[in-house]
């Protein structure tokens, strides 16, 4: 397929930070929904006990109702007529498949490891965020990790002259100006 030079013109740094921003505003009504809904449910159906006692129930509970429905969201709209979920609209920027093998859902689970990290991390070591306390090297590793991803993930953008980060050249993707 013949791309003219326009149509492949990276998006800068600034309306991919402000997209970035403000689709992180929607996850975070989505995730008060579901916590108001957990809420519902568990004066039904007691699970909130179960989940402080199982690290494997909460994290499980965490990524199907809260990362996979994410994740599987923006997949949809990246892939759709539009090629941007609502914060890339808005900054009138738009996911490109480049490569021969593209693929969203990769790109989507890529970017969101460093959350899901943050996750795991929360739900092995819920006294830490609720304290502050560190009681062993498990919390320092996997926030530090989650943080580490993100710089990673922001430097390259910032310094790569395609403006891809690492989710976008192992997808095969690139977010452009629309």
């Amino acid at each position: 397929m013949n791309r003219s030079r326009s149509e492949l013109e990276p998006a800068n740094i600034i309306r991919r930070g402000a997209a970035f921003l403000l689709d992180s505003l929607l996850i975070l009504v989505f995730a008060l929904f579901v916590l108001l809904l957990s809420i519902g449910v568990d004066s039904i159906i007691p699970f909130h006990a179960k989940m402080e006692q199982s690290y494997l129930f909460r994290h499980a509970i965490s990524l199907v109702t809260l990362t996979l429905p994410v994740i599987l969201f923006f997949t949809a709209l990246e892939k759709g007529k539009h090629r941007a979920t609502p914060g890339k609209k808005w900054m009138e920027i738009k996911l490109s498949e480049t490569g021969e093998r593209s693929s969203c859902l990769l790109r989507n689970i890529l970017k969101f490891l460093p959350w899901e990290i943050a996750h795991t991390t929360y739900h092995l070591y819920p006294d830490f965020f609720l304290t502050g306390e560190i009681t062993g090297i498990g919390e320092v590793f996997g926030i530090s990790l989650s943080y580490l991803l993100m710089l990673i993930y922001i430097a390259t953008v910032l310094f790569r002259r395609d403006k891809k980060a690492p989710h976008d050249l192992i997808s095969g993707t690139q977010v452009i100006k629309n």
